[in-house]
């Protein structure tokens, strides 16, 4: 069973060659973050079965939107959080 069709990965290294392989890497996570998100409100609300496919290419334009918007500035918070959480453990 596939799980990402071969438009996802044309749209990716579209992504790749006009914002960077640092854009690549990013859409795909927050992609994958908001989609996962969006599909599991829909199936608790109902309007979507569990098993049901949901299109991935949105989710990666949204990502590829979020870093031209504030990507490296995400990057930033996130490096900053996640080195005062390892930094907090025992």
């Amino acid at each position: 069973r596939e799980v990402m069709g071969f438009g996802d990965v044309k749209l990716l290294a579209a992504i790749g060659a006009f914002l960077g392989w640092r854009a690549v890497l990013f859409a795909l996570f927050a992609g994958a973050t908001v989609g996962s998100v969006v599909g599991l409100l829909g199936a608790l609300a109902g309007r979507r079965e569990w098993s049901a496919r949901i299109p991935f290419g949105p989710y990666l334009a949204l990502g590829a939107m979020l870093w031209l918007a504030a990507g490296p500035q995400c990057l930033s918070w996130y490096w900053t959080v996640l080195e005062a959480f390892l930094h907090k453990a025992p």
